[in-house]
């Protein structure tokens, strides 16, 4: 399932759903997938991912940004306890190593640890090296990506999540 945005709010481009890009009728052919790997990211939708990227044999790049401390840390006069950029990495390293222990060890996986805002760094990514599909989740990346990506980007929302889950399940 295909759905053209022309004329909205995000620019003219092309999203392929969740549900279609996981349909066994897909003809396009797939060697390497980048995902982000947010904060919120439902596991679902790593696991709808990762039966995509078995079906068509293809490397999975889990991209995972550190979220930056608010500016008002570091307005602060007085000292911080907490080193917060310390502790955004560590909570980012722990959300990849959760991810890849969650996935079949069949697949081909690489992580990317990114110190920069997420729809930065997968921009950066998609340019710099060679994937056929995006897959993201967060809306605000979904519109930092739309019409600026060289490839199509699958968006998992909830309601995708669910169908693709159940689509897998069958």
């Amino acid at each position: 399932m295909k759905e053209a945005l022309g004329g909205s709010k995000y620019g003219s481009a092309c999203i392929t759903s969740c549900a279609g890009a996981l349909s066994p009728t897909m003809h396009t052919s797939l060697r390497s997938i980048l995902v982000e790997l947010g904060t919120r990211s439902d596991p679902r939708a790593l696991a709808a991912i990762a039966a995509l990227a078995r079906r068509e044999n293809a490397r999975l790049t889990l991209l995972a940004a550190v979220k930056r401390p608010p500016s008002l840390a570091w307005a602060s006069p007085i000292a911080l306890p907490v080193d917060l950029r310390r502790e955004a990495r560590e909570e980012c390293e722990g959300r990849l190593r959760a991810a890849v222990e969650r996935l079949p060890a069949d697949l081909s996986i690489t992580t990317l640890f990114r110190d920069r805002p997420v729809a930065e760094a997968l921009l950066a990514e998609l340019r710099t090296n060679a994937y056929d599909l995006a897959a993201v989740q967060t809306s605000r990346v979904v519109r930092a990506l739309i019409g600026r990506t060289p490839v199509p980007v699958l968006i998992l929302n909830h309601r995708l999540i669910k169908l693709a889950a159940e689509g897998v399940a069958a």
